[in-house]
């Protein structure tokens, strides 16, 4: 905070912004000529001072309508940050050729083995709510998610990410699920939910945004399975993408085929002294930051 008022920035996690809350913060114009890139919506932020600088970070390299330009008027420091995981299913014909390339024929056993185990003991169901869903199961489905998430991060769950945002998603996800922009996918066993996992849709690529599973069953790999469930899914809907965030975890580095760098952009009026020293300061000290991590 301390930071903050002393360089006088905005900041926005552009990945949230763009997948969670379908815009581009304003700083960006997307060119005319882009394809397939719909009705863009620019989330303000004009309001920052002439002499501040705005913090633009989490920009994934790949977006749907290709590129980002700034506009006119303001210039970026531009970094790298943190690795994403990336799904890129061009060139593979299902599912099962996909996870055998990243994990090996005897993983993908393995995961079919905990599959019919599961079942036999359980009898496993599978629902994608992408479209529709009715207000009251809404309401049910989202309890047990937060549920689950605190009863899985109990030493620690006030810092979880999820729980942190959990109003925002509550109160937005719903819509989004019925113009096709979100979706809840739920394992059941025995009619209860075991596994959800909230995703969001731009274009051809899936955001995986939050998983989760009942702690009491996690011998099972139900977080794994619910991944393979989305692996199919995408396959089954023309889905070319399938994004895992941020977060050096083994899962991750396996299923992904793709590992790229986010970028940071430290943007400031063009032609301000004063707004371009304290963006130098900024960068400056988030490399600082970035080489003690």
């Amino acid at each position: 905070m301390f930071l903050k008022r002393l360089l006088g920035f905005k900041s926005d996690n552009f990945f949230f912004t763009y997948f969670e809350e379908d815009q581009v913060p304003s700083y960006y114009i997307v060119p005319d000529k882009a394809e397939d890139s719909g009705q863009i919506v620019y989330k303000d932020f004009h309001s920052v001072k002439p002499w501040g600088t705005g913090l633009i970070f989490c920009i994934p390299p790949y977006l749907d309508f290709g590129q980002l330009l700034l506009r006119e008027g303001y210039s970026a420091i531009t970094l790298c940050y943190r690795s994403g995981y990336l799904l890129d299913f061009a060139g593979f014909e299902s599912p099962d050729q996909y996870l055998k390339k990243q994990l090996g024929s005897r993983a993908l056993k393995k995961i079919n083995r905990d599959f019919r185990r599961l079942d036999e003991k359980h009898v496993v169901t599978f629902e994608a709510f992408f479209g529709e869903i009715e207000k009251k199961s809404y309401q049910r489905l989202m309890d047990a998610f937060q549920e689950m998430i605190r009863d899985r991060f109990a030493e620690n769950a006030d810092e979880h990410t999820a729980l942190q945002r959990w109003d925002f998603y509550r109160d937005s996800v719903f819509d989004l699920i019925l113009i096709k922009k979100a979706s809840l996918f739920v394992m059941y066993g025995n009619g209860v939910p075991i596994s959800l996992a909230l995703n969001y849709h731009k274009g051809t690529v899936l955001d995986s945004a939050v998983t989760t599973f009942k702690n009491d069953m996690a011998s099972y790999g139900l977080g794994k399975l619910m991944l393979v469930k989305k692996i199919q899914w995408c396959f089954e809907h023309g889905y070319d993408k399938m994004d895992l965030r941020w977060g050096d975890f083994e899962h991750k580095k396996k299923l992904a085929n793709r590992v790229y760098t986010f970028k940071n952009q430290i943007i400031y009026r063009k032609g301000n002294i004063i707004a371009r020293m304290r963006a130098q300061v900024l960068a400056f000290l988030l490399k600082i930051k970035q080489q003690r991590q």
